[in-house]
C-alpha cells in the first residue's frame, strides 16, 4: 500500500487559480428528503448539452451527436436507475453507433407497422440500424434526455405494460447506448439500447429485492407519472392486487393488463386514483405520503419452489424547489452585447451572494411572460448565448439558484447576435447542349440564404455579367429560356441573407443545342420483388434529353421476344398489373425523344407476391426444465413475423396467443408453467399481405418434481448444545440444509436420511441458524421448503462483526457490516477509526443503535483509514473487529502543482496553468507578502476541482496585489 501523506497539503507557488465545475456524484439516499432533492436539482436538471448533430436525414446520413450530449442522455438514464436503487450503465461506441442508425430509421418511418422490425424497403434502412431497432427502446417526436423521460412515462394505449420503463430499470444492464435525430428534415427520434449480453444472467443485487417506480422514499413530483410499476425478477403477478392510501386515506389503484416482456423483469402496472396514462403529476405543495401494498405475488426459486409473498412500501412525493433555507440574492448589472459577435450574444452580470449557479432566460420582448430558459444551470457570471435568429433583438433575464431555491429575476438588458453574409454557392453547373431551347443552371444551396441572384455573360468575365433573375431560398436551379441556340453563355450565382449579398460563385458555361442527339438509356432499372400481391412496380433513372420512355417485359432474359407494355410515358415509373403472382419477369426501359429511341437499358427481374407464408414446423421441449417450456420452429419464406399460441389440449379451439415475434426470432420460452405441466403450442407466420396457416400442435411439458416438505420447525433455545429440526413426513429421502444467515444460496447439507427429524449438534450456542428441507423420490428432488431459524441457548457477549469500508466509491467512507446472527439482539455497535492497522491511537466515531452502517464525512482526501466495529447486547460488549481499510473518492498520489503562468493581453489578467487538483476537495488559493517561517497566509479564493488540469485567472486589482506570493492549500470535503 502506498503511504498517505499530510492531511492539509500546502505548496508555495507564484500562481493564479480558476474555478472548475464539480463532478456530478451519482449517489443518493432517497430516504432523506434533502438528498433526493439535491440529486434532482444537481443531476436530473444537469442534462443541457447541445446535440451537435452532423447528419442529414434527407440523404440518410445518420451522423453523430456531441459527446457532451451523449453524456447527458446517459446521465438522465442513470438518474432514474440510481433513484430506483440500481447500478449505473455506461455507453459504448458500438451501441451508440447502432442506436444512431436505428434512430434515423425511426425518424423517417411514419407507417403503422412495428418500428422494432424495419423492412429493407423503408427509408434509410441498414442492417445495423435494423438490429438496433430490434433491441432498443424507440421514441418518435422527441430525442435525447426528453425521450428518456417519455419512455419512463410510457403514456399511450399501447404502452400499458410500461415496457420502455422496464428496460431503463432492468437490473441486469451494465452497458447501453443511445442515438438521437433532431427535428431537422425529419421527425425527431431516439433509440436507447434496451438490454446487453448480461440480460439472461442472474439478476444483479440492488437496493430492494424489487424495482418500483416511483421508488420507496422521497421522489420529486416532476418524475412521478400516471402509471406506477412494481417489477420482480421471475415474479408472477397474474393474481396480484394493489391497495393504496394517500396521506392516510384509501385511494383507488386501477390495474393495467398484466403482460410479460422478455428478458425484462415481470412487472405489475397500475394507475393511482384512476388517473390517465398521460397524467402530469401536480405540485403537491406540502409533501404527499402514499402507501402501496401489493398482495399475492408468486415467486419461484429453485431453493424454495413457489411461494406467495406480499410487499409494502411508502412513496413521499415532494416539490424539489421547496426548502426552508435562504435563497441567493438577485443578480445585478446584466449586460448583453449588441451585434458585437457573429451568431452569438455575450451576457454577463454581477455575482449574487450565496449563489451556486445561475439560470439565463431570453425573450423577444421585455417581459418574463413567454420567456425561455436557455441555460438551466450555469456556474459563472458570463454566458455565451446562441439565439435562434441573428440581427434580432432579444431581452435577457438572470436569476441565481442554490440548493434552497431561486432568487428573483434580474432587471433585463437587450442584445442581439451579429451575422455574416452567406458563403458563395458551390457546384454551379450549366447544361451543355442538353436542350434545344434553354440552358439549365443548377447550384448547391447555401445554409441561411434567403435569396439567390443569377448573373449571365457571353464571356467569362464577372465584371461584364448582367443580372438574369432572382430566385427564392427553396430553389437550386433555373431554366434560362432567353438563350440563342448555339451561343455559349457563362453563369454566376450569389446568395443573400439579412446581412447582405455574399461572394460570387465560380462560373460555368453552357449552351442550347441546334442538333440534339438520341437520348441515352436509363442507367438503373428497378422491379419490385414481392412487395405487392398482384402487381410489379417498375422504376428507372431519368435520362437527359428524353421526352418519354418505353417499358418492355419478358418471362425470360431476352429482348428479342420482349413485349412493350408502356409506350411514350413521361413518368419515371409504372405499375404492371398484367402479371401472375410468384412468376419472375424481366424488364427493360428505352428513352425516346423527337430524334429517336435509345438503346436497351440494363434489365431487372421482379415478381408479385403470393398469399401468406406457409405453416412452420414446430417442436416443444419435453421435460427439459422444471420452470419453462421452449418452443422452436423452422423459419419460413416471405415472413415478417410469427405468432405463438398455447392450449392445454391439441386443438386450436380455446387456444390463447402468447406473443408476437419478429422474423429474426425462431424460438420462445414459456415461463408461465408449473412443474409437470403439459401444453400444446401452435405457430403461424405472417407478412404484410396475410397470415399463414397454423402449424400442427407441438406437445411440450416440464418435468415433475415432488412437493417440498411442509411445517419445518427448528427449536429456539430448547437445548444448550443443539438445534432439533422437524417437519411433516412425506415418501422419500430427506436432505436438511443449513446456513449461518438468511441467504440460503450458500447453505450446506448437514443431514440425509429417510427419518423425519434431525438433531444439529454442530452449532455454536447463542447464534441463529437457518434451515430448509428437501425430499427426493423417484430420482427427482423437490424444491426447498420454507426457511425456519433456530438456536441453542447462550450467555456470552456477541462476537466481532466483519466490517467492509468503501474504497473511492463515495465522497465519504461508507462502512457497513452484516447484522450478527445472535439470539440476543444487538443493542448497539461502536465504530472507531485509526490511521494504522492497530487500535493504538484509534478514535471513536459513532455509536449506532441496531443500524449496521455508517458514513464517515470527517476524512482527509489524501489518505486511507482503518475502521473497527464491536457489538453490545444484554450479555456484554464483544471484541473489536479487524480493521477494514477505506478511503474517499479522489484520493490522490500526485501533488497539485503549477505548470506555468502567462499574462493575457486581451483580458488584462494573469493566468496560471494548474495540475493534479483533487476532485471532491476544496482547493484554496492563499496569498502572503513574503516567504519563510514568518509568512502570514491569507485565504484569497477557492475552487472545487473536478479535473486534473485547468487555467485560472486572477480577477483582483493587480495594481494593489504586486509583490505577493501564492500557494495552494487543499482540504478534504467536510
Amino acid at each position: 500500500m502506498k503511504l498517505p501523506y499530510a492531511t492539509v497539503l500546502s505548496w508555495t507557488v507564484l500562481a493564479c487559480l480558476v474555478s472548475s465545475p464539480m463532478a456530478l456524484a451519482l449517489t443518493v439516499d432517497i430516504t432523506d428528503r434533502e438528498s433526493s432533492r439535491d440529486f434532482y436539482n444537481e443531476v436530473y436538471l444537469a442534462s443541457d448539452a447541445a446535440i451537435g448533430w452532423t447528419g442529414n436525414a434527407a440523404t440518410c446520413d445518420e451522423g453523430t451527436t456531441a459527446q457532451a450530449f451523449k453524456d447527458d442522455v446517459k446521465l438522465r438514464v442513470n438518474y432514474y436507475r440510481k433513484m430506483a436503487g440500481l447500478g449505473e450503465v455506461t455507453f459504448t461506441t458500438t451501441y451508440n453507433n447502432r442506436c444512431q442508425k436505428a434512430a434515423l430509421i425511426r425518424s423517417r418511418y411514419t407507417g403503422g407497422e412495428s418500428p422494432h422490425d424495419p423492412q429493407s424497403d423503408w427509408a434509410c434502412y441498414t442492417v445495423e440500424g435494423s438490429n438496433g431497432c430490434h433491441e432498443s427502446n424507440l421514441s418518435q417526436g422527441s430525442y435525447g434526455w426528453d425521450a428518456v423521460d417519455g419512455q419512463m412515462r410510457d403514456a399511450g394505449a399501447g404502452n400499458y405494460p410500461c415496457g420502455h420503463r422496464r428496460y431503463i430499470l432492468f437490473p441486469n444492464n451494465r452497458v447501453s447506448g443511445s442515438g438521437s435525430i433532431p427535428p431537422q428534415g425529419a421527425t425527431a427520434a431516439m433509440a436507447l439500447q434496451a438490454w446487453d449480453d448480461h440480460a439472461w444472467e442472474a439478476a444483479l443485487p440492488h437496493r430492494e429485492a424489487y424495482t418500483a417506480w416511483p421508488p420507496p422514499g422521497y421522489t420529486p413530483y416532476p418524475v412521478v407519472f400516471g402509471r406506477w410499476s412494481f417489477g420482480y425478477d421471475g415474479g408472477n403477478f397474474s393474481a396480484s392486487t394493489v391497495t393504496m392510501t394517500e396521506n392516510g386515506s384509501p385511494i383507488a389503484a386501477t390495474l393495467e393488463t398484466y403482460e410479460t416482456i422478455t428478458p425484462a423483469d415481470n412487472t405489475l402496472v397500475w394507475r393511482p386514483k384512476n388517473v390517465s396514462d398521460s397524467y402530469v403529476w401536480p405540485n403537491p405543495g406540502a409533501d404527499d405520503v402514499y402507501t402501496v401494498a401489493i398482495s399475492n405475488v408468486v415467486i419461484f426459486t429453485l431453493e424454495s419452489g413457489y411461494t406467495t409473498q406480499n410487499f409494502f412500501y411508502t412513496v413521499i412525493v415532494f416539490d424539489p424547489a421547496v426548502s426552508g433555507a435562504t435563497v441567493p440574492g438577485t443578480p445585478t448589472s446584466v449586460r448583453a452585447s449588441d451585434g458585437t459577435y457573429t451568431n452569438t450574444v455575450r451576457v454577463e452580470w454581477a455575482a449574487s451572494e450565496d449563489a451556486d449557479y445561475y439560470q439565463i432566460w431570453r425573450n423577444l420582448s421585455d417581459s418574463l411572460t413567454g420567456a425561455t430558459c436557455v441555460k438551466e444551470r450555469h456556474n459563472s457570471t458570463l454566458y455565451w448565448d446562441n439565439p435562434p435568429l441573428p440581427l434580432t433583438v432579444f431581452w435577457y433575464f438572470v436569476r441565481a439558484g442554490n440548493s434552497e431555491g431561486f432568487s428573483s429575476y434580474s432587471a433585463s438588458d437587450y442584445g442581439w447576435a451579429g451575422m455574416e453574409t452567406p458563403d458563395a454557392p458551390q457546384d454551379v453547373r450549366a447544361s451543355d447542349g442538353v436542350h434545344t431551347d434553354a440552358v439549365r443552371v443548377t447550384w448547391t444551396k447555401v445554409d441561411g440564404a434567403t435569396l439567390y441572384r443569377l448573373y449571365r455573360s457571353r464571356s467569362n468575365h464577372q465584371a461584364s455579367a448582367a443580372t438574369l433573375i432572382n430566385r427564392g431560398a427553396d430553389f437550386d436551379s433555373y431554366r434560362d429560356e432567353t438563350v440563342v441556340p448555339g451561343t455559349t453563355y457563362w453563369y454566376w450565382v450569389r446568395a443573400e441573407n439579412a446581412a447582405g449579398w455574399g461572394a460570387y460563385s465560380g462560373s460555368d458555361s453552357g449552351f442550347a443545342t441546334t442538333n440534339p442527339p438520341v437520348p441515352e438509356p436509363p442507367e438503373k432499372v428497378y422491379a419490385s420483388d414481392g412487395r405487392f400481391n398482384s402487381a410489379i412496380f417498375v422504376q428507372w433513372d431519368v435520362s437527359d434529353l428524353a421526352h418519354g420512355y418505353e417499358v418492355w417485359r419478358n418471362t425470360v432474359d431476352s429482348t428479342a421476344s420482349a413485349t412493350k407494355i408502356h409506350d411514350a410515358t413521361s413518368a419515371a415509373s409504372v405499375m404492371d398489373y398484367a402479371v401472375l403472382p410468384g412468376r419472375f419477369y424481366w424488364y427493360w426501359v428505352r428513352a425516346t425523344n423527337d430524334v429517336g429511341v435509345s438503346d436497351w437499358s440494363i434489365h431487372d427481374v421482379g415478381f408479385a407476391n403470393v398469399a401468406g407464408p406457409s405453416a412452420p414446423l414446430v417442436w416443444a421441449s419435453q421435460g427439459a426444465a422444471l420452470d419453462r417450456i421452449r418452443v422452436i420452429w423452422l423459419p419460413t419464406a416471405r415472413t415478417r413475423g410469427y405468432e405463438v399460441w398455447r392450449n392445454d389440449s391439441d386443438t386450436l379451439i380455446g387456444a390463447t396467443q402468447l406473443t408476437n415475434l419478429p422474423a429474426s426470432r425462431i424460438f420462445h420460452d414459456d415461463w408461465n408453467v408449473l412443474p409437470g405441466q403439459t401444453n400444446y403450442y401452435f405457430v403461424r407466420a405472417t407478412n404484410l399481405l396475410a397470415k399463414g396457416d397454423f402449424s400442427d400442435g407441438a406437445e411440450g411439458y416440464t418435468y415433475w418434481a415432488p412437493l417440498a416438505p411442509t411445517n419445518v420447525v427448528a427449536t429456539d433455545g430448547d437445548y444448550a448444545d443443539r438445534v432439533v429440526i422437524s417437519w411433516n413426513a412425506a415418501p422419500g429421502a430427506y436432505s436438511v440444509w443449513r446456513s449461518s444467515n438468511d441467504n440460503m444460496s450458500a447453505a450446506t447439507r448437514i443431514y440425509y436420511d429417510s427419518v423425519s427429524g434431525c438433531p444439529d449438534v454442530t452449532v455454536t450456542p447463542g447464534r441463529y441458524y437457518y434451515y430448509q428441507v428437501s425430499v427426493a423420490s423417484g430420482g427427482i428432488t423437490s424444491g426447498l421448503s420454507a426457511v425456519d431459524s433456530g438456536y441453542a441457548e447462550n450467555s456470552q457477549p456477541p462476537p466481532a462483526p466483519v466490517p467492509i469500508a468503501s474504497q473511492g466509491e463515495y465522497s465519504a467512507v461508507f462502512i457497513t457490516w452484516p447484522h450478527l446472527p445472535e439470539v440476543d439482539p444487538v443493542e448497539s455497535y461502536d465504530i472507531c477509526r485509526s490511521e494504522y492497522d492497530t487500535m493504538a491511537g484509534a478514535v471513536t466515531l459513532a455509536v449506532r443503535f441496531a443500524q449496521n452502517n455508517h458514513f464517515d464525512w470527517t476524512t482527509a482526501s489524501d489518505r486511507g483509514y482503518y475502521y473497527s466495529v464491536r457489538a453490545r447486547d444484554a450479555d456484554g460488549t464483544g471484541p473489536w473487529s479487524a480493521g477494514a481499510y477505506g478511503y474517499v473518492a479522489g484520493m490522490v498520489d500526485a501533488k497539485p502543482d503549477i505548470m506555468g503562468m502567462a499574462w493575457n493581453d486581451s483580458l488584462g489578467l494573469m493566468g496560471l496553468d494548474l495540475t493534479n487538483l483533487i476532485a471532491g476537495a476544496t482547493n484554496y488559493v492563499e496569498t502572503s507578502p513574503q516567504l519563510g517561517a514568518g509568512a502570514v497566509w491569507t485565504t484569497y479564493s477557492r475552487i472545487m476541482a473536478s479535473q486534473t488540469g485547468l487555467r485560472w485567472y486572477d480577477l483582483g486589482d493587480l495594481s494593489s496585489r504586486t509583490g505577493l506570493f501564492y500557494r495552494i492549500r487543499i482540504e478534504p470535503k467536510q
